[in-house]
């Protein structure tokens, strides 16, 4: 679940100009150009040093921003992480743990659905680079670890208690990381929130019990096992 949205501050509202607003001017500066010579000459084929000189900047500050050229296709995957783990401390009093996780999951999906053009422009970069690829498999660690703290109540537990919060979230984060494939896949449309609800609908009923409308082979399947194990 990569965070690449790209910033943009409305041209109606201009707020004063700050060390902190420049700083975000010049890294979107930077990653509007690699995205641009990415896209034109290939992820691998371009240098650190193209990008800073068609960003206007020079190369050591390129790498003031950013650690090596690959995270320039990931520029707001921390600030996505901490607003996500800020969404799920906002907890109701009646609420489970996974409605909890869905609502933010619901919030996240909302801010993706807000950039979805440049997403969808990242994505095809990122799909198309084994190195890129690499690169996004940690993040999804983050993701499934704040989702697990919600099980956990972010309390200290046992073994047991705390495995299972992880496989729980292990399999709410593999559902994401399908919706979002297939919705990279169909061009980033409008219904990426629909997706995630009939995905996570179909998780939280059992995939036996939200796909099989047949339940006498069900039924059938349990008794052939329940046989086998008398035999």
């Amino acid at each position: 679940m990569n965070a690449i949205a790209v910033g943009r501050k409305s041209l109606k509202k201009r707020p004063p100009i700050t060390r902190e607003s420049k700083k975000e001017k010049t890294k979107t500066a930077i990653v509007m150009a690699a995205l641009e010579l990415f896209e034109r000459q290939g992820f691998e084929q371009t240098a650190v040093d193209e990008i800073a000189a068609a960003a206007e900047v020079s190369t050591r500050t390129f790498y003031r921003y950013f650690p090596s050229k690959d995270h320039v296709m990931f520029p707001y995957h921390d600030e996505y992480v901490a607003k996500f783990r800020s969404l799920l401390k906002m907890r109701g009093a009646k609420e489970s743990p996974l409605e909890i996780v869905r609502r933010a999951l619901r919030s996240m999906a909302e801010m993706y659905l807000a950039s979805r053009e440049e997403h969808l422009r990242f994505q095809r970069i990122i799909s198309s680079s084994p190195v890129l690829v690499a690169r996004s498999v940690p993040f999804d660690a983050q993701w499934e670890a704040a989702m697990a703290g919600v099980w956990l109540n972010d309390r200290r537990t046992d073994a047991a208690k705390a495995q299972e919060a992880n496989l729980i979230a292990g399999a709410v984060m593999g559902v994401v990381n399908a919706v979002m494939s297939m919705w990279y896949g169909a061009d980033c449309p409008a219904d990426l929130v629909a997706r995630g609800e009939r995905a996570l609908d179909l998780l939280e009923r059992g995939i036996v019990n939200g796909t099989n409308r047949d339940t006498s082979k069900t039924k059938a399947n349990k008794r052939f096992f329940e046989k086998g194990r008398k035999s």
